[in-house]
């Protein structure tokens, strides 16, 4: 067990994720350190906030609090950013989403070395697999998008695993990139504050991306371990009637956030060019779904 655990927390968001945090949570608990967990429960709509408390009710290393409203994605992470500095006056915090899977305590121990050992280290994450055991180095780390990625990586029509990123290692285990995956990774907190935090105008996506952009602007730079690895087990809907519906929503929510990452930081030109590029993915939602509406209507 290393001493610095006590200067470290990690955080957990939860939004009606109550299995996927408990195990995540009591994963952690295994690996019998004196880290600090905190699960921040984002106004669940079911009863995942109550029975995550009762879960954990007299575990000492384990707080369950709920944040004053669904600000999103990084208002509750800040939420609880700032819950963990107040209480705990920890050095390093990790955001960990439910539905990470983490196998052994190493990974936290080399992102916490990682950003002790560079100070111009802002955010460090590792290497992530997903639920199909599938690797894709794209995932892990990337570079702030272009004007044209910014645009093209919104398509429903291209293919975004064909992206390459510009990637270089450093001190062995390294490697810079502009922006981390967000399901999990560790920062300094006086250095998040530094870079403005989350950014909570955006309630989901795009949140990497206006960190990477913060992090160049302060003179940071940020990197993932790239002989460490975890399992993002983040599932996508199948295309069936309801879940698809619940697609589209989703992909508006991506939208919106990308529109604002596109007003704040780019040139006013690429407005109008994402506006449009959104109408064609709207126009492919529309057949697709009147394809799985009339295959609904054939099976019945």
């Amino acid at each position: 067990m290393k001493n610095f655990y006590r200067t470290a927390a990690v955080i957990i968001l939860n939004y009606n994720s109550g299995i996927n945090t408990t195990s995540l949570v009591n994963k952690l608990i295994s690996f019998k350190t004196n880290i600090h967990i905190l699960v921040v429960d984002n106004m669940s709509t079911d009863n995942s906030y109550v029975q995550l408390v009762n879960e954990f009710m007299g575990i000492i290393e384990v707080d369950v609090i709920q944040s004053e409203y669904n600000g999103g994605y990084g208002y509750g992470n800040n939420f609880g950013i700032q819950y963990v500095r107040e209480k705990y006056n920890v050095e390093f915090v990790g955001i960990l989403n439910p539905d990470v899977i983490i196998y052994n305590i190493d990974i936290i121990s080399a992102m916490i070395d990682a950003l002790k050992n560079n100070s111009d280290l802002a955010i460090v994450g590792a290497q992530i697999i997903d639920y199909n055991n599938y690797y894709n180095i794209n995932a892990s780390g990337w570079n702030v998008p272009s004007n044209s990625e910014l645009i093209l990586n919104h398509s429903l029509l291209f293919n975004r695993r064909n992206k390459k990123n510009t990637i270089f290692k450093i001190k062995d285990n390294i490697a810079i990139c502009d922006c981390v995956a967000g399901c999990f990774f560790f920062t300094r907190i006086k250095t998040f504050e530094k870079i403005g935090m989350f950014d909570e105008h955006v309630f989901l996506y795009n949140e990497e991306n206006l960190l990477g952009i913060n992090c160049k602007e302060k003179g940071y730079y940020n990197g993932f371990i790239i002989d460490k690895y975890y399992v993002h087990n983040h599932i996508h809907a199948v295309n069936d009637r309801h879940t698809f519906l619940k697609k589209i929503r989703v992909a508006k929510t991506g939208y919106v956030s990308r529109m604002y990452l596109c007003k704040k930081h780019y040139i006013k030109y690429l407005v109008p060019l994402l506006y449009f590029i959104e109408i064609m993915n709207r126009i492919v939602y529309i057949i697709i779904y009147a394809k799985i509406l009339l295959l609904g209507d054939k099976r019945g």
